[in-house]
């Protein structure tokens, strides 16, 4: 598959070289396809190499505590919990009854008596007179902690560290075509005509990046059958959140002779996903 558009190194994506034995121009690299935000209008297609830190992603689910049941209210909340044909008001209503059926019966009156008195000691008296009781007693109140689910809370980001060393001032210069591409890429756009340094009125939305691997000149962004998995992972429609450049080469400044150029550029990406994961983008390779 050919390349369109900008690309570093110059031979990514290029035929391998035959009866040579090599294995010619680079066959895995990451695409970066830009977009507007509004309409998806295209603004930008760059194809680099894809760097040592680019494979790595996480998954995370939260989950907060819940705590202060009483041993009825758990029994109920286990009991509803199980039975898979249990509703929100089902469950509201067998968690109160479970709290009123262990004051009356089975000899639990007693019990939640002195865990709601002790806890009343503590609201009272603060926390260190419920400690003394709990001491004094040699007993401390089962606090029946159960974990709720908070859902996903957090989106992805994903980062990118390029080391581009150009062989001559006219690959600098694609490199710097990149770079800008990129900046204009996470930046706002306004429409104030009058003033260019301090835009009258509101700033239009950066564009946003669909962002593919290839992995042997074919892409990973194919949807998968029910019984193929991604060797690697997806990476969901994003903006470019963060940028740094570094154009110092090995603890000095150097350009390309009579130019301007620099010898190198090392450039960081990082990009954030605009949605969360679930299970049917899972399914599909994300």
């Amino acid at each position: 598959m050919s390349v369109t558009g900008l690309q570093w190194p110059p031979e990514l994506g290029s035929a391998k070289t035959e009866g040579s034995g090599g294995t010619g121009g680079l066959q895995h690299w990451v695409q970066f396809e830009g977009s507007s935000f509004k309409g998806r209008t295209p603004t930008c297609d760059i194809a680099l190499f894809i760097p040592p830190d680019a494979l790595s992603t996480g998954y995370k689910s939260e989950y907060e505590n819940i705590e202060g049941m009483t041993g009825s209210n758990f029994s109920a909340y286990q009991k509803a919990k199980n039975d898979p044909g249990t509703d929100t008001a089902v469950l509201a209503t067998a968690i109160t009854e479970g709290w009123f059926k262990g004051l009356t019966q089975g000899g639990q009156w007693g019990k939640m008596a002195t865990d709601i008195g002790q806890k009343g000691l503590g609201m009272v008296g603060g926390e260190a007179m419920e400690s003394v009781m709990s001491a004094a007693r040699g007993k401390s109140v089962n606090p029946y902690i159960v974990a709720a689910y908070k859902g996903p809370t957090q989106l992805r980001n994903h980062k990118f560290t390029f080391n581009m060393m150009p062989r001559s001032s006219n690959e600098s210069k694609t490199v710097q075509k990149i770079v800008k591409a990129f900046k204009m890429a996470m930046h706002p756009d306004h429409d104030s005509p009058s003033s260019d340094a301090a835009p009258i009125g509101m700033f239009n939305y950066p564009d946003e990046f669909e962002i593919t691997f290839y992995i042997n000149g074919q892409p990973l962004s194919e949807k998968l059958g029910a019984d193929e998995t991604n060797p690697l992972f997806r990476i969901g429609r994003s903006v470019l959140s963060d940028m740094s450049l570094d154009y110092t080469t090995q603890d000095t400044v150097a350009f390309f002779e009579g130019s301007s150029d620099p010898v190198s550029v090392n450039m960081t990406l990082e990009f954030q996903e605009l949605s969360v994961i679930h299970r049917k983008l899972v399914k599909e390779g994300f």
